[in-house]
């Protein structure tokens, strides 16, 4: 009889989503919105600046500061865009080891993005979606 294994499982408890209902819970939370600390912690854990979110979302980060300042909600847009970014990096860092090796892949051409740099395309969900399905596709072993 085999031996049981036993691993420890990693807390991660900044995050609100929940890998089985994903998209269910972004959609969730987007439309309730989510407070402007959720979006702190997330820069904190990911070294994310104000400039990535700001070009992520289309905003100026004078209106991020704002945010900030009056301890605001995020618009249901705002706030997919949080929750997006936050799965592709959860993705990125379980892929590259480390949110450094996955910064640094996002500023190089990617093969199964066309020869696009990742980084470029993250303005809108669908450019999200893209570089997240080529990180799963890298996970398996399917670059192209």
């Amino acid at each position: 009889m085999a031996k049981e294994k036993k691993y420890k499982v990693a807390d991660e408890s900044v995050s609100i989503l929940n890998e089985p209902a994903t998209e269910y819970t972004v959609v969730a939370h987007s439309n309730s919105g989510i407070p402007i600390q959720y979006l702190n912690k997330l820069s904190d854990r990911y070294d994310i600046s104000i400039n990535d979110w700001a070009g992520f979302m289309g905003i100026s980060t004078k209106s991020i500061q704002r945010y900030q300042q009056q301890d605001n909600i995020l618009s249901a847009t705002q706030t997919e865009f949080v929750l997006k970014i936050e799965q592709l990096y959860k993705i990125g860092k379980e892929v590259f080891g480390t949110t450094e090796n996955f910064k640094q892949w996002l500023q190089k051409p990617a093969y199964g993005l066309g020869n696009k740099i990742p980084e470029q395309i993250l303005n809108t969900i669908s450019g999200i979606n893209l570089v997240i399905n080529q990180l799963q596709r890298i996970a398996f072993g399917a670059l192209a």
